[in-house]
């Protein structure tokens, strides 16, 4: 019957009256087209195992890490080692937060050596402001830490800040956090332990944003807390290596000491990293319960600017330095690394665009026109890329669960949920930047301006650090020195002499109402003590070194009350 044609007219009329013994359409793979799409699925799926396996490897890692057990265990020879604190600030943007910063370092970060707070500025001219952070230069505070104020002339960059600044530090580490950064009290401690634990020359702690005025800020919260505890520590497990922020990230000074911050790139911060990484030297680590609370962008365009600049810096450094990384004197695993964090990020990307955009898109159209599907081997490579995405979903859950307050859960699902539009985001950005990079249009520079927090107003300011200092004494006379008779204050270095004021540092006076360490006098006036040289330390030298004699307020005796 078939050969007149029978079988086929009766299958076709009950396709046609009831759907039935409809002929299979043609699949896409079927065709050559489909074939080479497959094949691009398959390339772009190597990222995909690859992500899989170093989610799943750092949350173990992360788990089975013995840095807060070092920190228990050692936590007096921690809180020892001698560290510099490094404020860089572009003072036009920053002046309304600035006070408020150096109020919550001072008082709120836990750390037993008195440190000293650096903080360098610019501005493109001066500002009345500037009088102020200078009476408050040379502060000592009850708790032995010490307020320096650098500005620093004719910078017109963070790069340049930091360079000046760091040739004052004579410290073993110094930390930098942005003028808008409020550290976690313990911050510093897990940092020093992770950095003694894994032997590094930095460690990289994690950002979350401090005030969350509007959905835009707690879904900025949400990236930053998916990015810093899941995405950067799974770099790390796969390359070995993690990469320098900017901010919150505590150093080695000797180790950041052999190289320069530029201030010809937009994002300084990576291009020191990838020099260093070159060098073979230096050893960066991510540690994401060393957390740093910031500011949001004060809008959508902010945030644009913002995230624009850190796409064009990774750019620029990936163009600039991947030629170098093969005849690097590096390991070949190293190699593999910089690889990965650099160039084949694009690759990353273009992975997450086909499986999470392209494939679904493609799906959908093929079976509107021909009613076919994609075809089993599309398929496979789809549900691998599902599986990855349910995986990180459930790495990204434990640790909300462990880190994250529960009031916090519904912006990370939302994020989450959001995947496909954050991907088009990010492949907005890097189109904009390798179009700007190509056409000659990234140089330029735009100051991300901040969402302020209400209590950084007037409140703060006066209940900040800006205390008026007493005229000094005269320190060939001896009197009232806080330096015993016959020792005098070390001489300055070139950089502090450049700047102003380098005789003996003035106490935070006690009669101020809105002093921020109220001081309440003990019965009977302690006795004057020498502090241990474990209490200082030996790093701290030159115009940072604590005085012999302790003024009575600085007794342990006495009662602190923030």
């Amino acid at each position: 019957m078939s050969f007149f044609g029978v079988e086929e007219f009766v299958d076709g009329a009950l396709c046609y009256a009831f759907a039935w013994s409809c002929p299979e359409p043609p699949e896409f793979f079927d065709s050559p087209i489909g074939v080479l799409y497959f094949w691009m699925l398959v390339f772009a799926n190597l990222f995909v195992l690859i992500l899989l396996i170093s989610v799943v490897g750092a949350l173990i890692s992360h788990l089975l890490d013995g840095t807060m057990k070092v920190l228990e265990e050692e936590r007096d020879e921690i809180g020892a080692v001698s560290l510099t604190v490094l404020l860089p600030c572009y003072l036009p943007n920053e002046q309304p937060i600035l006070l408020e910063t150096i109020r919550h370092i001072i008082e709120e970060v836990e750390y037993d050596y008195p440190f000293t707070l650096i903080v360098c500025y610019n501005t493109p001219k001066p500002m009345p402001f500037e009088e102020e952070l200078q009476r408050m230069h040379g502060t000592v505070y009850p708790n032995g830490r010490v307020l320096q104020v650098l500005p620093v002339m004719g910078s017109r960059s963070k790069a340049e800040n930091l360079n000046t600044a760091l040739e004052t530090v004579q410290t073993e580490n110094l930390v930098i956090y942005d003028a808008d950064h409020h550290p976690s009290p313990d911050s510093l401690l897990i940092a020093t332990a992770a950095m003694r634990h894994h032997e590094a020359s930095c460690i990289q702690g994690s950002t979350f944003l401090r005030s969350r005025p509007t959905l835009l800020a707690s879904y900025i919260n949400a990236e930053f807390f998916v990015t810093h505890f899941v995405f950067f520590p799974a770099m790390q497990f796969i390359t070995g290596m993690g990469v320098f922020g900017g901010s919150n990230a505590l150093w080695r000074t000797a180790a950041l000491r052999d190289y320069q911050f530029r201030r010809d790139v937009q994002t300084e911060d990576i291009d020191l990293s990838t020099r260093a990484l070159l060098g073979g030297r230096v050893h960066i680590r991510f540690e994401p319960r060393c957390r740093s609370g910031e500011l949001p962008p004060s809008s959508l365009q902010a945030l644009y600017r913002q995230r624009l600049r850190w796409a064009l810096g990774w750019d620029q450094v990936t163009l600039q330095h991947m030629s170098s990384i093969w005849s690097a004197h590096i390991g070949c695993g190293q190699k593999l690394g910089l690889y990965y964090i650099l160039p084949l990020r694009w690759g990353i990307l273009v992975s997450a665009t086909l499986n999470a955009m392209l494939t679904p898109a493609i799906g959908i159209w093929y079976f509107e026109t021909t009613g076919g599907s994609l075809g089993l081997p599309i398929d496979l490579c789809m549900y691998l890329s599902v599986s990855a995405f349910v995986t990180c979903c459930g790495v990204v859950a434990v640790n909300m669960v462990l880190y994250e307050p529960m009031r916090r859960w519904p912006a990370v699902f939302a994020f989450q949920a959001s995947g496909i539009l954050y991907i088009g985001w990010q492949v907005l950005l890097v189109l904009v930047s390798l179009s700007k990079i190509c056409t000659g249009q990234d140089s330029g520079w735009v100051v991300t301006t901040r969402q302020q927090v209400a209590k950084e107003g007037r409140g703060a300011k006066q209940r900040a650090l800006s205390h008026e200092r007493s005229t000094p004494p005269d320190p060939e006379s001896g009197g009232g020195s806080e330096y015993p008779l016959g020792r005098r204050p070390p001489s300055p270095s070139p950089i502090q002499a450049a700047f102003g004021v380098v005789g003996p540092p003035a106490p935070a006076p006690l009669d101020v109402p809105d002093s921020p360490v109220m001081v309440r006098r003990p019965s009977s006036s302690p006795k004057k003590r020498t502090p241990s040289s474990k209490e200082h330390g030996d790093g701290r030298t030159d115009s940072f070194k604590m005085p012999m004699g302790q003024p009575w307020y600085a007794s342990a005796d006495m009662t602190l009350m923030a």
